[in-house]
């Protein structure tokens, strides 16, 4: 069955208003989750994260310690379920089962709402799950209830372009209304102040309110079909010869065809037919094209000995799809670039003919020397890794490695485990640099029982590059993601320090979006 897929909190009210009964499958990475339907309600949800394993919604609630958790699995009979086996015993009531059975079905459906890249199937299913698994929860009410917990309000505006200028128009077709509670207070507000011709942008800095919250209750009201945005969605395209489709590069031969048709014209190609999508493609499209191109032209470039002739055309059309992903992934800059292809202010590339390809170079670096005071892991631990008190060099160091900027290509794709597969395989001279540091800090700042060895090679990356906002800001996000709001709120103060308009660290802060003060 097709279903919407701009954003799983769509995809759920599709399901909603179809009444549709099944599975909803759901996938990021190496995270798998299932949600499963009756007559378009969620009854049950499960996930492959352990967090969200319904004993450990138990610790948290207080019902049982990590201590009784061990020794009821190790007792539990195996066709008896856990929510089940601990009523029996006596540790919950009926109610607290429900409460935490409740619990966790919010936690798996909130965190995939935080999800910006995804993969979703849906399967219909006269019996989604076993009868004694059911909970009842409105869906309606799931999906408001899990919008305003989204940290990154932008991220649900991908699949409206331009959103910032698009005009909003009061929806009175009750038909298409989400049957919900009370609105809030904020999305009152902003229901009051749209009128006629309004924008999003004219709406917001009228409401006073912080950009995130702002368009968190405006998507709240979109979602909830009370608006609904009528601005141009579609964009007209400059480039001579449109790309509708994706080529096909099933084997090398084919994806070298692809690059020797491609680059004569590659310098008049705008970003949107670059990626082989329509102006109004949605997040998931841009990110579905983007690594299927990237997936087959990286290993090419990085590892083929058939086609070394190839490869300063390969680098360079990769760096033009990297420059496109990097501006229409991020709403901002996707509006700046809608509004110039519109006005026809696209500037056509410089001709790859002119370009100078220079293969990576060897350079010398400053001489480091700084002390860090890092939190060390256990020393039976499979993962501990050697302190580094005090490091000197004035030795040639490389520049980045094209196996260090795929690691970065890969992090930044949310492929944590290739990314760190990727980064233990460099050549242990580049070990040494600050994006190396970096990269293994953030990525394994995505795995809750890596805290401690992401902190300190975050640590090391910053002791390096002390000025590198990038750097900050992460130390500021690990910091606030345990829990630290102080450490948090020192680094997010020293990025702003260097960039007064970071978009992250003003709204971590609580800060006005620049954009509303245009």
């Amino acid at each position: 069955m097709e279903i919407n897929n701009n954003h799983i909190i769509e995809a759920f009210k599709d399901i909603y208003f179809k009444k549709e009964t099944g599975i909803l499958r759901a996938q990021n990475d190496h995270i798998k989750k299932h949600f499963y339907f009756i007559e378009g309600n969620l009854v049950f949800a499960h996930s492959n994260i352990l967090s969200e394993k319904i004993g450990q919604i138990m610790i948290a609630l207080g019902y049982i310690s990590s201590e009784d958790l061990n020794e009821l699995l190790a007792e539990k009979p195996k066709d008896t379920r856990f929510g089940t086996y601990l009523q029996n015993l006596g540790y919950i009531n009926p109610i607290e089962l429900m409460t935490a059975l409740t619990q966790q079905i919010k936690k798996i459906t909130f965190g995939t709402f935080k999800w910006n890249a995804f993969i979703l199937d849906f399967e219909k299913n006269d019996n989604p799950v076993f009868k004694d698994l059911i909970i009842e929860i409105a869906t309606p009410d799931l999906i408001i209830e899990g919008l305003f917990q989204i940290n990154n309000a932008e991220m649900l505006f991908f699949n409206i372009p331009n959103h910032m200028n698009n005009t909003i128009n009061k929806n009175e077709d009750e038909s298409l209304h989400l049957p919900r509670g009370t609105l809030g207070a904020e999305e009152t507000l902003l229901l009051s102040l749209i009128e006629e011709g309004t924008t999003l942008r004219e709406v917001l800095s009228k409401s006073g309110l912080s950009y995130n919250n702002g368009l968190l209750s405006v998507y709240a009201l979109y979602i909830s079909g009370l608006i609904s945005f009528a601005g141009k969605q579609w964009i007209e395209s400059p480039a001579q010869e449109a790309l509708t489709e994706l080529p096909d590069l099933n084997n090398e031969d084919k994806v070298i065809e692809y690059v020797d048709q491609i680059y004569p014209k590659l310098y008049k190609i705008n970003y949107y037919d670059l990626l082989c999508i329509e102006p109004d493609a949605s997040f998931s499209k841009i990110q579905e094209h983007y690594d299927y191109l990237m997936d087959h032209l990286q290993p090419i470039y990085y590892y083929s000995e058939k086609y070394k002739t190839e490869k300063p055309n390969l680098k360079y059309i990769i760096d033009y799809y990297n420059e496109a992903f990097d501006v229409l992934s991020h709403p901002s800059a996707r509006d700046e670039y809608n509004e110039k292809m519109k006005e026809g202010k696209i500037e056509e590339r410089p001709h790859p003919d002119t370009q100078h390809h220079q293969e990576p170079v060897t350079q010398p670096v400053t001489k480091y020397s700084f002390e860090i005071h890092p939190v060390e892991a256990p020393s039976d631990s499979p993962h501990a890794i050697p302190s580094l008190e005090k490091m000197e060099t004035t030795e040639m160091i490389p520049a980045p490695t094209e196996e260090l900027k795929y690691a970065e290509y890969l992090y930044k794709l949310k492929k944590y485990n290739e990314t760190l597969k990727a980064l233990k395989n460099i050549d242990v001279s580049y070990k040494k640099e600050s994006l190396y540091h970096f990269l293994m800090g953030a990525t394994l700042s995505n795995y809750p029982d890596k805290s401690k060895e992401s902190e300190e090679y975050l640590l090391r990356a910053f002791t390096m590059e002390p000025k590198n906002p990038d750097y900050l800001l992460q130390l500021g996000l690990f910091y606030k993601n345990i829990g630290l709001g102080i450490k948090a709120f020192k680094y997010f103060n020293e990025v702003l320090k260097i960039d007064p308009n970071n978009i992250v660290a003003k709204e971590a802060l609580g800060l006005k979006h620049p954009l509303l003060d245009e």
